[in-house]
C-alpha cells in the first residue's frame, strides 16, 4: 500500500476500459494522470449514438415501403382479353341490352295507353276541391228505388244497383218489422241479417242522420242480449264516429258500454283515453258512473265491490259484464281459497261471487274440479287452492 505510486496511478474507469479491450488480463503499467484537457479531448473523440424512439407512424411507413405495389393490367392485356372473349359472353351482353330496350318500349307503350284511357271525358268525374263554395255530395251517391221491406244481406262485389237498394222511407218500415219480430220470436239470425242489410243500404246512400244512429243502437242492443261481442264492437265503432259528427243519440249510455267493453278486452290504452275525456255531464249519467266504479274495482282487484256493482248494473251493462264474469270469478276464487282455512261453505262462495243460486255455484265448482266435502256443502280450501 505504501509502495504504490498513487500520484501516477490510472483512474478506475480507464483501467476497466483497458482490461475489456485486451484479450489477456495483465497488470496495467503505471500511466501518468491525465490532465483535464486530455480528458475533454478523449470524450470528444468518442461518438455518441442517438437513442432510438418508437414511432407508430414510422413503423407504418416502413411497412408500406416494404410492400410491393399492386400489379395493374396493362392496356394491351385488357384489350387482348376483350378481343379474345368467347362468343357466348358477347351474346349474353347483347341479350341484356335487348331486354332493356324491350322493357323500356313496353313501359312507354303502357303509359301511353293509360294516358289515352284517362283522357276520355266519359270515364272521368270531377273531384271537388277544397276551394269550392258548395259541394253537392249527393252527386257521388245513389238513391234506392227498391220497395221490398225485407231483403237478405249480401256482400257487395260490384257497384250497388239503385234497383236493389231501399230508400230511407222503406228502411224505417223494415226496422219496425225487425223490432216487432225480435220481441215475438227472438230469432237472432233473422234480426242480424236484416239489420246488416239495412245498414248496407244506408251506407251506399251516404245517409248519416238520427235514423242511422237508431239502426246501429238497435243492432248493438240485440247483439249484447245474445252475447255477440264482435257485432257489438262493429256497431259501437260506427256509433262513436256518428256521435263525434254531432248526431244525437244515446251517447252517454253507449259511452258506459264502451268503458265496460274495454274492460272485457283489457284495452288499457283506449280506456285511459276515454276516462281522460269524460265531461261532467257524462259523469252524472248513471250508466257512465256505474262503468267508472266497475273499472275502479277491477283495477284495485276489489272483488267484493266488483260483484256488488254487478248486481246493480243499470240498462244493459250486465250483459257486458257477463262477457268477462267467468274470468273475474276465477281470479276472485283464487284469492278466497288463499284467505280461508280449512273449509268454506258453498253458500258463502255463491253469495260472494254473485251466483243466482247455490246449485249454480256448485256446478261451477265441479267444473273446476275443486275438492269438496262428502256432503258437497263445503270446499276444502287447502287442497283446492293447488288446483287453480
Amino acid at each position: 500500500m505504501h509502495t504504490r505510486d498513487w500520484a501516477n496511478e490510472a483512474l478506475p474507469k480507464l483501467r476497466i476500459e483497458g482490461s475489456s479491450s485486451s484479450s489477456t488480463v495483465a497488470p496495467t503499467p503505471a500511466t501518468t494522470l491525465p490532465t483535464p484537457t486530455t480528458v475533454s479531448a478523449m470524450t470528444k473523440e468518442q461518438p455518441t449514438t442517438p437513442q432510438k424512439t418508437y414511432s407508430p407512424v414510422r413503423k407504418l411507413r416502413s411497412r408500406s415501403r416494404s410492400r410491393s405495389p399492386r400489379k395493374r393490367a396493362s392496356p394491351e392485356a385488357v384489350f387482348s382479353w376483350s378481343s379474345e372473349s368467347s362468343p357466348e359472353v358477347r351474346n349474353k351482353k347483347g341479350r341484356r341490352k335487348n331486354k332493356k330496350k324491350v322493357k323500356k318500349f313496353e313501359t312507354t307503350a303502357k303509359m301511353a295507353q293509360r294516358a289515352e284511357r284517362f283522357s276520355q271525358p266519359s270515364l272521368r268525374k270531377r273531384i271537388p276541391q277544397d276551394g269550392d263554395d258548395a259541394i253537392d255530395w249527393t252527386v257521388y251517391s245513389i238513391f234506392g228505388r227498391c220497395q221490398e221491406i225485407e231483403k237478405p244481406y249480401l256482400r257487395l262485389t260490384s257497384a250497388p244497383d239503385p234497383e236493389t237498394v231501399r230508400p230511407v222511407e222503406v228502411l224505417k218500415k223494415a226496422l219496425r218489422r225487425v223490432q216487432e219480430k225480435w220481441v215475438q220470436t227472438h230469432d237472432y239470425n233473422y234480426a242480424c241479417d236484416q239489420l246488416k242489410s239495412i245498414r248496407q243500404d244506408l251506407t251506399v246512400q251516404c245517409v248519416r242522420d238520427e235514423f242511422t244512429v237508431k239502426v246501429y243502437e238497435t243492432h248493438a242492443r240485440i247483439a249484447l242480449e245474445k252475447g255477440d261481442h264482435e257485432e257489438f264492437n262493429q256497431c259501437q265503432n260506427q256509433l262513436k264516429a256518428l256521435y263525434e259528427d254531432g248526431i244525437l243519440g244515446s251517447n252517454n249510455e253507449f259511452l258506459g258500454y264502451r268503458i265496460l267493453y274495454y274492460l272485457f278486452t283489457q284495452n288499457s290504452l283506449d280506456m285511459a283515453q276515454v276516462l281522460a275525456h269524460l265531461s261532467s255531464e257524462s259523469h252524472r249519467d248513471p250508466t257512465v258512473a256505474h262503468a267508472v266504479k266497475v273499472r275502479s274495482a277491477w283495477a284495485l282487484r276489489n272483488f267484493v265491490r266488483f260483484f256488488q256493482l254487478y248486481r246493480r248494473s243499470p240498462a244493459m251493462s250486465g250483459y257486458l259484464l257477463d262477457m268477462f264474469l267467468p274470468r273475474e270469478r276465477k281470479w276472485a276464487l283464487k284469492a278466497i281459497l288463499k284467505s280461508y282455512r280449512p273449509t268454506l261453505s258453498v253458500t258463502t262462495v255463491a253469495d260472494m261471487l254473485a251466483f243466482k243460486s247455490t246449485a249454480e255455484c256448485l256446478d261451477y265448482l265441479e267444473e273446476l274440479s275443486l275438492v269438496l266435502t262428502p256432503d258437497k256443502s263445503k270446499i276444502d280450501c287447502k287442497d283446492s287452492a293447488a288446483l287453480l
